[in-house]
């Protein structure tokens, strides 16, 4: 079964950074979320739906339902298979979905200059390098002399399509920038500011300040998508 998952309201998916109003007052969001949070999302989803007149708790001590999708730790017969960012074609009325994919770690670029690409790729036949990698594993050294490079190497940002993420892995045909995905172009950071509350006395507490980033999708472009 396959999933497309179209939010509605902007999202939050918090870092591992601890964050409490007074002592921390940011609060950073990932994204694409990772396999484990959308898992969650949707088990608790599908838990919702399974008896609408039971709470999430009682919907979870029934057997029928654990058997199905799991509890804690034991995901039982509901599987991730895979997750990946999703777009529907423009102008396509069939509901086609493309899939997108972050660009690959060895690509990197010119932070200034020509903005050339650079490739890291094993070296063959390199044995003035001693290391403790065993089996097929490589170490990784720009296709490029570094004396022809202008400016500091960053890894290249974007996202491609399947067909582009198979030329960036399997040939070494540079990335033409109008193949490339923008961040913007999916979504854009929105930060919303939120103070402390007394919840006892449903006051607001002085000094307690806070700021969340949360994500904003391109509903005219991009959303996430899931599959297993």
């Amino acid at each position: 079964m396959r999933l497309f998952i179209e939010p509605t309201e902007p999202l939050l998916f918090r870092t591992g950074r601890p964050f409490d109003a007074g002592e921390n007052n940011f609060a950073e969001s990932l994204f694409p979320p990772t396999p484990e949070t959308l898992q969650g999302a949707v088990r608790a989803a599908i838990a919702t739906h399974w008896k609408p007149n039971l709470s999430l708790e009682e919907a979870f001590n029934d057997p029928d339902l654990t058997n199905l999708i799991g509890l804690y730790a034991n995901y039982q017969r509901f599987r991730v298979a895979g997750t990946a960012l999703g777009r529907r074609l423009k102008h396509n009325t069939t509901g086609q979905i493309e899939l997108l994919y972050p660009m690959p770690a060895h690509i990197l670029e010119e932070e200034y200059g020509n903005k050339r690409q650079v490739r890291l790729i094993p070296r063959k036949g390199e044995t003035s390098i001693q290391t403790y990698l065993t089996g097929d594993m490589q170490l990784l050294y720009p296709n490029e002399p570094l004396n022809d490079i202008e400016g500091k190497l960053e890894p290249m940002k974007g996202w491609l399509t399947e067909k582009d993420l198979h030329t960036a892995l399997w040939t070494n045909k540079a990335i033409a920038k109008n193949d490339i995905v923008k961040d913007s172009d999916i979504y854009v950071h929105e930060p919303r500011l939120g103070i402390g509350m007394n919840n006892k006395k449903k006051t607001t507490e002085e000094g307690l300040l806070y700021t969340v980033q949360m994500i904003r999708m391109n509903h005219e472009i991009d959303h996430p998508y899931t599959y297993g």
